[in-house]
């Protein structure tokens, strides 16, 4: 099993590289358009309060293929047991539009979004006590990602990514579930 995926993961990143050379960019941008910035903010309040603050900034390498890095920080308390925890990490991302515009493909008359492939290497540094009380300390958890996103146009510059994703470290000490449903904004 671990095989499969290990050959899912190696596929997915290899196969946009592979086609880079068929790739063009639309008028020409300066390397300063093709940076791009932002990032995902989340927030839970109850019984469990939680606080999601995750920027992200990446690079247009061709009109078809991004990549950047990311940090994630995350405030976590039970208000039941009064535990706080601070989860914190980094990540790596790239992403490779297969289907730039579905007005080009159906008949909708407006511009709909597009299809895109994106992958990630997720590594959070977590509290042992999160899963286990009685074990002190912190330890790091990697976790690659992978799986389509919806994107859509909401600015001259400005995307929402709508993205479901598959964590391919899926473990008890792993604080990402299956699937893993993303919002994410991008300017």
């Amino acid at each position: 099993m671990k095989a499969i995926r290990l050959l899912v993961l190696t596929t997915f990143f290899l196969f946009p590289v592979c086609f880079l050379h068929a790739q063009y960019l639309e008028d020409s941008p300066t390397p300063k358009q093709r940076i791009f910035y932002g990032g995902n903010f989340g927030m839970n309040f109850g019984t469990v309060t939680v606080l999601d603050i995750s920027p992200e900034i990446g690079y247009r390498i061709t009109n078809r293929l991004s990549a950047g890095l990311g940090a994630t920080y995350i405030y976590y308390r039970d208000n039941v047991s009064d535990e706080v925890f601070n989860i914190w990490g980094l990540r790596q991302f790239a992403s490779f539009t297969l289907i730039k515009d579905f007005s080009n493909i159906l008949p909708f008359g407006t511009e709909t979004g597009g299809l895109l492939l994106y992958g990630e290497l997720n590594s959070m540094n977590l509290y042992n006590s999160f899963l286990n009380p009685s074990e002190p300390g912190r330890y790091w958890v990697v976790s690659p990602l992978a799986g389509p996103a919806y994107q859509l146009r909401i600015g001259a510059r400005s995307y929402m990514l709508i993205m479901l994703l598959y964590n391919f470290n899926e473990t008890t000490r792993s604080p990402l579930d299956n699937p893993v449903f993303r919002i994410t904004l991008q300017f």
